[in-house]
């Protein structure tokens, strides 16, 4: 979901910072993404491993899911709290 959203937030994102800023902002969200790219996959196989074997607490082959949904919750919260309120744009 995050790739069909991606071009709306970067340029929510763009337009928050001066035209000086604009390639630390987009070298900090690449970083990030790309850390993401290393620590999600054994992190949401590991979720789904330990939620459908002998040993699970409980039986939820959907967990990945819900453990991404949480953290997508957590982080608006945390953008909402750390952005200030958009500002008009006027042409």
């Amino acid at each position: 979901m995050m790739s069909i959203t991606w071009p709306a937030a970067q340029s929510i994102l763009s337009h928050q910072t001066s035209p000086s800023e604009q390639g630390q902002l987009q070298g900090a969200i690449n970083s990030l993404r790309g850390i993401a790219g290393l620590i999600g996959p054994g992190l949401f196989t590991y979720i789904f491993s330990k939620s459908i074997g002998t040993d699970a607490l409980f039986h939820i082959p959907g967990a990945p899911f819900f453990a991404a949904a949480a953290m997508l919750l957590i982080s608006l919260i945390i953008a909402r709290a750390a952005v200030k309120p958009l500002e008009p744009h006027h042409p």
